[in-house]
């Protein structure tokens, strides 16, 4: 990467204003939560969890979408990773209100939760205020299951959700009413304003150059293109790698982000990709979890039943598919149903592609089979078979925002009641995503009934020694697989009928 005047800058707005960064002062690494409460001083932006638990700190991206129109965006701030607000739009909750010579207006936003008493102490609020502004700009609040959605990464301890709810309620009749009569209203504001952001992101784009600053004895790295990231994927085998940076911020914060070097492929356009042909869906490692969640919704379901549960929203619009599987987590969300699809994975260097099965991706810990030279590129999912019934669940001790204890993954044919064709996967159970293979050879063959789905349970303890953790013990995992095992003949019973 040839370095000149261009290349080592930050563009990017705040608030419908532009920023110019020359990092010299301070480490790359740095979040974008640090940098507005140390740098902007813009404290409305709270640290909380500094893990992405908590919501507290959630602002709003805008970018340029693949329609050519703007989209909104709640990501936490404390998993950005500033040099990713390159050619973005940040907004924070000082940038809702406008001030009209001494008035100040309030945003829809802002003003619903005030009339509907949705604040206390006021410290999760301004998170609150955020994640319901950006579901108002993309018009996701028209009932209360996206209501709840866009909320569910925001945790609040004193007020409780039902006034929140509330104001959001309210914002959907304001959605609906704006139309017969429209005040001079925040939302105004943005709509009137479009123009200039989106032509001021248009010329940062253009500008077609790649980022590598050096600042504080470290060293970061956005390349452009794919060749390019290849190329100092080979020239720097020891720079960590981040897709997205929803996992590799909280490590960061445990080893106290001492990275010499990071190569962020978060941009990439080559991996933001999705293609479709009469065998497969292809997707590349930078699609991200909340685009793959939405299309999983229509084509997947029973991927999307995991996938609604991966995080937050906020963490899945920044988190890719590459860099969860990447992680090589044995709990990862992803793995079980990749792997009761056949999913391959494509690894890629300057030279080659080299294209392995996803089972055999994770049949080592923590993912050693990528090579220090190579890059996860693409994720293949072939098309099931229309006749397959599938399962796939995830155990945790919360709902939402909650890290798996164990997932199961599992599809199955039913031919005159005769089970063919059986799959198994488990995450949690052990060191890397898991078949359980002897369960699955004994209901092979096997008559459909609840009896032969209580026998091939006690095979679990075949395939498996699970640990025990803070999220559960070894005796709980196995008796959890035997229940799975069995929610799952309960829903194929209901089906059968």
């Amino acid at each position: 990467m040839t370095q000149n005047k261009e290349n080592n800058k930050i563009e990017f707005l705040l608030n419908h204003k532009l920023v110019t960064i020359f990092p010299v002062n301070f480490r790359p690494g740095i979040t974008v939560l640090n940098y507005l409460r140390e740098h902007h001083f813009l404290k409305g932006t709270k640290e909380g969890c500094a893990q992405g638990d908590c919501g507290a700190c959630t602002v709003v991206l805008s970018e340029i979408d693949a329609k050519g129109g703007l989209s909104y965006k709640a990501v936490n701030s404390c998993l950005l990773l500033l040099p990713m607000l390159h050619g973005k739009h940040l907004i924070t909750v000082e940038g809702l209100a406008q001030k009209d010579g001494a008035k100040t207006i309030l945003h829809p936003v802002q003003l619903a939760l005030l009339h509907k008493d949705g604040a206390q102490c006021g410290f999760c609020t301004p998170g609150m205020v955020m994640s319901l502004f950006a579901s108002w700009q993309n018009g996701n609040l028209s009932d209360r299951a996206q209501i709840v959605e866009s909320l569910s990464g925001n945790l609040c301890r004193c007020t409780g959700y039902q006034s929140i709810i509330d104001a959001a309620e309210e914002l959907n009749s304001i959605s609906q009413n704006q139309n017969e009569s429209k005040n001079e209203t925040q939302e105004d504001f943005f709509s009137k304003n479009e123009d200039f952001v989106f032509s001021e992101l248009k010329r940062i784009a253009n500008r077609k150059d790649s980022l590598k600053i050096e600042s504080k004895n470290q060293t970061y790295f956005r390349p452009n293109n794919l060749p390019e990231a290849l190329f100092l994927r080979m020239q720097f085998p020891e720079a960590v790698i981040v897709n997205g940076a929803s996992d590799f911020v909280v490590d960061a914060l445990r080893h106290d982000g001492n990275h010499n070097s990071i190569l962020d492929i978060s941009a990439l356009p080559e991996l933001d990709l999705f293609v479709e042909d009469h065998s497969c869906f292809l997707f590349g490692a930078g699609f991200h979890i909340e685009d793959l969640f939405r299309f999983s919704q229509l084509r997947l379901p029973a991927f999307a039943n995991v996938l609604r549960y991966f995080g937050s929203r906020q963490v899945r619009n920044v988190a890719t598919i590459g860099g969860s599987l990447a992680s090589g987590s044995p709990i990862g969300d992803l793995a079980p149903f990749l792997m009761i699809t056949d999913t391959e994975i494509t690894l890629k260097n300057l030279e080659n592609n080299r294209v392995i099965s996803i089972s055999e991706f994770f049949s080592q810990p923590r993912n050693k089979r990528i090579k220090s030279d190579e890059l996860l590129a693409f994720i293949k999912i072939p098309k099931p078979k229309k006749n397959l019934h599938f399962f796939n669940h995830k155990l945790s001790k919360r709902d939402e925002m909650d890290i798996s204890t164990l997932s199961m993954a599992a599809s199955l044919e039913l031919v005159d009641k005769k089970i063919k064709g059986v799959k198994i996967a488990f995450g949690g159970m052990a060191a890397t995503p898991k078949f359980a293979t002897n369960c699955a050879l004994f209901l092979e063959g096997k008559q459909f009934s609840e009896e032969i789905f209580q026998q091939a349970g006690e095979k679990i303890s075949e395939d498996f020694t699970p640990i025990s953790d803070v999220r559960g013990s070894a005796e709980y995992r196995i008796l959890a697989a035997k229940q799975l095992l069995m929610k799952w003949f309960t829903e194929l019973l209901e089906t059968l009928k």
